[in-house]
């Protein structure tokens, strides 16, 4: 329909505008933290009595529990009031079954489709975060590093069903370390990877003993549409008997797996591996004897440019301990000659892309100047 018009106003020498797709990036988790209450629901009101959290939930946070929606179209917060473990909240989406005891209430991040959304043509892309680099043993064995993050990428035909407005949970695996409780994963209309619209495997964290981590596995990934497209991290490279770190590995990507970080050795760290085959950020060089290792660079391949798999990082060495960090998104970090500090595999992100509901193409006289050309 659209090349119709745009045709029709070049013969009839007419102005055209059409709307451009328009991509949503979502690589931080916004609003109240992902956790889970005891509390009472009437048909309208969620009231708390129990909770290990500092704050009420905003507008648009996802719920699930007894007698609430387990799958889209989710109900979702506005009104809470109160603070600390006690708070009244109005419950919005589809009609609940009331709880009048105790009962288990899981609150998730929620995010809000805008209202000139259109299933028709869009996609929901999402990379997890890569594993961390591990700490070595000093003059045993180097750290290995971490795996990079799985890419998902998921349509609408035979698939997902968003509604305008409408609001879904989802959750970004970040950047982190092992004194950070959370998990790489990351995920868009979902409460887990499982059953979700979209969901990336987040890759795991190098070992002390020189173990390198696994990249994110496809095989524990999701993703939605006739021919929609899964693709693993890289495993970070192993550290070297001789203190050399393993370097971080690259996260998957829409054109293939995420390539493998190379393993210590006696005096350098291990080149952290490549982001989506041949396509994304290149990795990191791994530390020598004069050098420090190098981080990994970023992505570019979706959204316009605005994401991308990222390279790993290398890996330190004896005489620049520190491994590197890798490059956005999802790549691993790069494994640490001495006992110092971990480094964090780089965050994941979930992109979503639409073209508008207002995309017929607009024509107008070029002799009346008007419209929006």
């Amino acid at each position: 329909m659209n090349r119709f018009l745009a045709t029709l106003c070049a013969v009839l020498s007419l102005a055209c505008w059409q709307a451009e797709a328009t991509v949503l990036t979502i690589t931080a988790n916004t609003g109240f933290p992902a956790t889970s209450v005891t509390g009472t629901t009437t048909s309208t009101t969620l009231s708390t009595t129990a909770g290990t959290f500092v704050g009420t939930p905003p507008n648009g946070t996802v719920v699930t529990g007894t007698g609430l929606a387990a799958s889209a179209p989710w109900n979702y917060l506005t009104g809470c009031s109160g603070s600390v473990s006690t708070y009244s909240c109005t419950i919005n989406g589809p009609a609940d079954t009331p709880c009048a005891s105790a009962c288990t209430i899981n609150l998730f991040y929620g995010y809000q489709i805008p209202s000139n959304w259109q299933n028709t043509g869009s996609t929901i892309e999402a990379v997890a975060a890569g594993g961390f680099g591990h700490l070595g043993t000093n003059s045993t064995t180097g750290g290995g590093g971490g795996g990079g993050g799985a890419y998902v990428k998921s349509n609408p035909t035979s698939g997902y069903s968003l509604v305008a407005s409408g609001w879904y949970p989802y959750s970004v695996g970040p950047a982190y370390t092992s004194g950070t409780a959370t998990t790489a994963n990351t995920f868009f209309n979902g409460t887990a990877l499982s059953g979700s619209s979209a969901g990336a495997a987040g890759g795991s964290p190098g070992a002390a003993g020189g173990t390198a981590g696994a990249g994110g596995l496809l095989g524990n990934s999701f993703c939605t549409g006739t021919s929609c497209v899964k693709q693993s991290g890289g495993s970070g490279g192993a550290g070297g008997s001789a203190v050399g770190g393993g370097g971080g590995g690259g996260a998957g990507g829409p054109n293939g797996v995420g390539t493998v970080g190379g393993a210590g050795a006696a005096t350098t760290g291990g080149a952290g591996g490549q982001g989506d085959s041949t396509s994304g950020g290149t990795g990191g060089a791994g530390a020598t004897s004069s050098t420090n290792c190098g981080n990994g660079n970023n992505g570019t391949e979706w959204g316009g440019g605005a994401g991308g798999a990222g390279g790993g990082g290398g890996g330190g060495a004896p005489s620049h301990a520190a491994g590197c960090t890798g490059g956005t998104y999802g790549a691993g970090g790069g494994g640490y000659y001495g006992t110092t500090a971990e480094v964090a595999g780089t965050q994941g992100g979930i992109w979503i892309t639409y073209t508008p509901t207002a995309s017929t193409a607009v024509c107008t006289m070029r002799t009346l100047g008007a419209g929006p050309c």
